[in-house]
């Protein structure tokens, strides 16, 4: 007779403080297929043992039944004293004595059992993890599950245990036999968890939706966030932005939660709705500067320029200095054509941060539209040479030969689209610009030819570099041909005021003058402080 009562002591699901003992670790059958459950061997032990024995293992269960473990303890060592080659009396012994917490004692008894079943290799389990000796213990439980793959508490051990370990893979192995187990959703989140930190997508995606399908509350908001991070990184941005704003609904007050759903608005350009997010991120974050940049620049965005003004002020008085914040306040007051405050806010960028385009880029147009052409051509010039990049070097170059074109300096614009192609001979902008305006003085024109060609080669159908290239034909003395692609240049952009402008000379240059007429007043209705196209309407 076989009273037997396996103990496992029950296990936090998370939250084990494990330390390592100093043992060897024991790897456990990582993804290894789950052994069917077998019927305890010990149950088929057949043990001979006389009336006293069994009395005293009769009484020992009597008491251990009644929580009486003193004396369970006592009659065991009794009857064991009789009986020392039983294994059933030996394990009841030692059980009584994990009851007792006199952990070693139990484990100094399982030793002696030479063919241990699942009970026994548990309890062995369960002794070594309350002494602390946790290697010795997960090579128990890892015996145990062999005999018994339903040992629910053996494999969560297991799981916690390397997962403190940071053996991901063995973890995984063991959570995966608690979810197999238990119907519960955190064994499900805790196994998504292992499986999204070790890289397994898909695999962490279906255990995530498992736990979410059996807990959809607040209570497991990180299945919740688990599905929304994975389908935001596989490209489904529709549905991880679901199910963050699903996270809101569960957690309105979680900050984490809250900024991930107000980046996505901000990204997807959702403005209204990311004003919404970060003014009530501003309520419950009061002191959080990042916060407060944020919104002003969502107000920025939606034009809400008095209060995107009021919180760049406010950040200014609470000692902000951050780039981010001087280069929208600057942006801000561009708008407002507070020109001034702009230019002092966009100079301190080029001191601050002298290395970055937007604050040269930036103070350059604030001087445009201070018709400072002599200042805004300096800013470029200057400005390049804090540029450690070729792509931004190209940029202001490109800006510095556009704004001495407009100053009529044509030789040294000519060296800055030059110098652009130096560095970038494909840049089509600076070949079209570079072409057309050599055209346009009708200077070295098989040159400035080549040049259009060039950039129509990487830009076919753009529209302005297609009437460049008839504006040089034209030039040219080749008219028929370049009635063709101006024409072609017009289907492109129909509203352009110099296109049409052309078109109408080419018609004239043809002897059209009808159509000439035609095309000038399209062009004068589209710029009529044109002085030359009333000229012309007025001949």
């Amino acid at each position: 007779m076989s009273t037997r009562i396996p103990i496992f002591v029950c296990l936090l699901f998370a939250g084990l403080i494990l330390a390592c003992s100093g043992g060897k670790t024991i790897k456990a059958p990582v993804q290894a297929e789950i052994a069917p459950a077998v019927p305890d061997p010990s149950l088929a032990r057949q043990e001979r043992i006389d009336n006293a024995t069994y009395n005293h293992f009769i009484n020992g269960s009597i008491f251990e039944a009644m929580g009486e473990y003193y004396a369970a303890a006592r009659e065991y060592a009794a009857a064991l004293e009789l009986a020392p080659r039983s294994s059933q009396i030996r394990y009841s012994y030692a059980n009584s004595l994990y009851m007792l917490k006199d952990f070693a004692g139990a484990v100094k008894q399982l030793d002696k059992i030479k063919e241990k079943d699942a009970s026994e290799w548990g309890l062995l389990g369960d002794s070594y993890r309350a002494l602390g000796v946790y290697d010795s213990s997960i090579t128990a439980y890892l015996e145990a599950v062999k005999f018994d793959s339903t040992l629910l508490n053996a494999y969560y051990f297991i799981g916690a245990y390397y997962q403190q370990m940071d053996n991901v893979d063995s973890a995984i192995w063991g959570y995966q036999n608690v979810a197999r187990l238990t119907d519960n959703y955190q064994a499900y989140q805790q196994l998504g968890n292992l499986q999204l930190k070790a890289g397994y997508i898909k695999e962490a995606l279906k255990s995530y939706n498992e736990s979410f399908h059996r807990d959809s509350t607040a209570i497991n908001l990180r299945s919740v966030l688990g599905l929304s991070a994975i389908y935001e990184e596989s490209g489904d941005r529709q549905k991880g932005k679901s199910f963050m704003e699903y996270a809101a609904e569960l957690a309105p007050d979680d900050l984490m939660v809250l900024n991930r759903l107000f980046g996505f608005y901000q990204e997807d350009q959702q403005y209204v709705e990311a004003e919404k997010v970060g003014r009530r991120l501003a309520t419950l974050a009061p002191d959080d500067i990042g916060i407060a940049r944020r919104l002003g620049v969502i107000y920025f965005e939606l034009d809400s320029l008095r209060l995107a003004d009021s919180v760049f002020s406010d950040l200014f008085e609470r000692g902000d200095s951050h780039i981010i914040t001087y280069y929208y306040a600057g942006q801000t007051s561009f708008r407002q054509d507070n020109l001034p405050r702009a230019r002092e806010l966009f100079e301190y960028l080029t001191v601050s941060a002298d290395s970055v385009i937007d604050g040269w880029m930036n103070l350059a147009m604030v001087y445009h539209k201070m018709d400072s052409l002599d200042i805004e051509i300096g800013t470029f010039e200057k400005g390049l040479k804090y540029m450690r990049s070729a792509p931004d070097s190209v940029v202001l170059m490109f800006s510095l030969g556009a704004a001495l074109e407009r100053a009529k300096e044509y030789d040294r614009a000519i060296v800055a689209f030059e110098e652009v192609l130096k560095i970038k001979p494909d840049h089509g902008q600076s070949l079209n610009y570079l072409g057309y305006m050599l055209a346009e003085r009708g200077s070295r024109l098989d040159y400035a030819r080549k040049l259009i060609e060039k950039a129509l080669k990487i830009e076919p159908e753009n529209g302005a570099f297609i009437d460049s290239y008839g504006w040089v034909l034209y030039q040219e003395g080749n008219y028929k041909r370049a009635l063709e692609e101006l024409l072609k240049a017009y289907q492109y952009i129909n509203n352009d005021p110099i296109i049409m402008e052309h078109i109408g000379d080419t018609y004239r240059a043809l002897g059209e003058h009808d159509n000439a007429f035609k095309f000038w007043q399209k062009a004068l209705e589209r710029a009529p402080e044109n002085q030359k196209l009333k000229e012309k309407l007025s001949r």
